[in-house]
């Protein structure tokens, strides 16, 4: 037998065996994190500080008891090992100081774990106030109200308890809300990527830049404090505000240009190109977040609400709830936008948050705003139901000779007549609506750019299948 048939390889992997199977979405931060252990575990400092750490702070090695009578009672030698005895009463502030002291050496200044009955949040909460880092507890709801006593320990420790209220609120749904949380949004991923290239590239390429950033003092070098200062605007300001899906904002593009401008300048000062990811954007540019496109035809009774499950199911649907005037996604009027069309109309259905009819006013008008080879809209009230499509022209609004049909009760549903569009196979058509009260705009949907509507035409019905 060959003694190299069994050796791990760079994948894990010992002959057949072996190797590392985790969802796509984690193998990034697993090999960082990889590939940080393998080096710092053979540092001899590292190691010196963790041994200091298990004996002194966390009462290591813990003792060894002969228990008697339960030795007597099973007629042979029971011996306890006392982990109990360790900081915090368990064996968890083990693990917890060697992985939060290996991510203070990676330079990770956030911290964050999952905890059932609470003894591993408190070991986490303990090593993360001994070691100076933000701490973030996932902890199930249903778990937070039966473990009172280790959640208010955590608290006291200065840890965020974050209850979860997703699945059974227990354990394996805390693990999951950690690892969404470890994973991060692909945005803020990416913007701290580049600024960490970036960081990376200036340190190397100038040693007075790598001095000032060590000292943290300001550079005699008038270009290595230039490069200093674009660092700093991009790493401390609130860029990471606008990336993601927690905010939203109708100047987010603006934020994401400034935040790439003052990295690329850093490239400039150095005399190197800019990489071309500085060149595109982060934030994405669709500001709605598109559920589905259509599956299939569709015939909806327009009636203003749902008459029957299916009539819309296999719609294509945009969530519009982090869409809206305001920066805040929680204050929203409009929650989803749904599409679809037959062989002669297309469809659309708006849904509040609660039912139209009580969110708007007899004289109120919702503007629905179409954007194809002209611009076409839709003047909607709660008082009519049918009205002519009008046409852009010369910048004037003009009657069509095309009817529509609407209907505003719980939510609004509308049929156009494909023929006054006349939209063609694969193409894409660009809607928004508008809120009318008292002759001013109030509120707009999506506010910055109109939801993009792909039309496949009749061939929908054979490229997909509705099951």
């Amino acid at each position: 037998m060959e003694k190299s048939k069994y050796n791990i390889n760079d994948a894990g992997y010992y002959g057949e065996f072996g190797g590392a199977f985790i969802p796509e979405m984690l193998q990034k931060n697993v090999s960082v994190l990889l590939g940080s252990y393998l080096q710092i575990m053979d540092d001899p400092d590292f190691k010196a500080e963790l041994r200091l750490l298990m004996t002194d702070y966390a009462g290591r090695p813990s003792p060894l008891y002969f228990a008697p009578r339960l030795s007597a009672h099973f007629q042979t030698n029971v011996y306890l090992k006392r982990e109990d005895l360790n900081h915090t009463g368990s064996h968890k502030i083990n693990n917890a100081l060697g992985q939060i002291l290996l991510a203070k050496r990676m330079g990770k200044t956030r911290i964050i774990a999952e905890t059932g009955a609470g003894q591993h949040g408190v070991a986490t909460a303990t090593a993360c106030a001994l070691m100076g880092l933000e701490c973030i507890v996932f902890m199930g709801k249903t778990d937070v109200e039966r473990q009172f006593l280790n959640v208010q320990k955590m608290r006291m420790l200065g840890a965020t308890v974050e209850p979860v209220t997703s699945g059974n609120h227990t354990l394996k749904d805390a693990t999951n809300e950690a690892i969404r949380d470890w994973i991060g949004h692909p945005e803020e991923n990416l913007a701290w990527d580049m600024i960490a290239q970036a960081r990376g590239a200036a340190v190397s390429a100038n040693p007075l830049v790598a001095s000032a950033l060590e000292s943290g003092e300001p550079s005699p070098d008038v270009t290595a404090e230039m490069i200093c200062r674009s660092l700093y605007a991009a790493e401390g300001s609130d860029w990471f505000w606008w990336y993601g899906d927690d905010h939203f904002s109708p100047h987010s593009d603006r934020f994401d240009r400034l935040f790439r401008q003052h990295l690329m300048n850093i490239y400039r000062l150095l005399g190197q190109d800019p990489p071309r990811e500085l060149l595109e954007p982060i934030k994405k540019k669709n500001p709605a977040g598109l559920i589905r496109e259509p599956a299939a035809f569709i015939d909806p009774e327009i009636n203003g609400r749902i008459s029957d499950y299916f009539e819309w199911l296999a719609a294509g649907l945009y969530d519009l709830t982090r869409q809206g005037s305001a920066m805040h996604s929680s204050d929203r009027m409009l929650q989803s936008f749904y599409y679809g069309y037959n062989k002669s109309s297309f469809f659309i259905r708006i849904d509040g948050v609660q039912d139209l009819s009580r969110l708007l006013k007899d004289d109120d008008v919702l503007n629905l705003h179409l954007i194809y080879d002209r611009d076409y809209r839709l003047p909607l009230q709660m008082r009519n139901d049918e009205g002519l499509l009008l046409v852009k022209e010369n910048g004037v609004w003009t009657p069509t000779s095309s009817y529509c049909h609407w209907k505003i009760a719980k939510n609004c549903e509308i049929s156009i007549p494909l023929s006054s569009i006349k939209l063609e196979a694969g193409s894409k058509l660009f809607v928004s609506v508008a809120l009318v009260r008292d002759n001013e705009e109030v509120g707009r949907w999506p506010s910055d750019a109109p939801l993009m509507l792909y039309y496949a035409g009749e061939d929908i019905e054979l490229d997909n299948w509705l099951i």
